[in-house]
């Protein structure tokens, strides 16, 4: 049996209208032990510099590689606010910058920390295996 929370049950609604990933926390099936997770390549590690992030197809979701000094973060490469593509912004310390309207998204969290931001961007564990930059994404 599947059983989502109630702000689970919230943000798939909104990321059904919004056409963004959902956060992985509400993707995660509970029951008969089913997982509907897979790991995908998101590109070559020596292709992305600290303090930027890239965009990559990972599976079917758009996703924003960023790199910082500490490690690698994927979040959605989607604005919550207006839908375009985060990977375009800048870089400011572990917040990415969404470039028409200003707004800003922690990479660590997905949390919105400046408006008109204010709804976070999925978040999705990031590895690196030989070199391969591999991002978790639902199945």
């Amino acid at each position: 049996m599947i059983h989502l929370t109630p702000d689970a049950y919230r943000d798939l609604g909104h990321c059904r209208i919004a056409g963004v990933p959902p956060p992985l926390e509400s993707l995660r099936m509970t029951g008969w032990g089913v997982n509907t997770l897979a790991w995908v390549p998101a590109g070559d590690l020596g292709t992305i510099e600290v303090g930027l992030a890239v965009h990559v197809e990972a599976g079917r979701f758009p996703i924003a590689v960023c790199r910082l000094a500490d490690g690698l973060y994927a979040i959605s490469d989607t604005c919550t606010h207006m839908q375009a593509s985060l990977s375009e912004g800048s870089m400011f310390g572990d917040q990415i910058e969404y470039p028409r309207h200003g707004g800003r998204f922690n990479v660590r969290t997905g949390a919105a920390t400046r408006m008109p931001a204010v709804r976070p961007v999925a978040t999705f564990p990031v590895r690196v295996k030989d070199g391969q930059v591999l991002v978790q994404i639902p199945d």
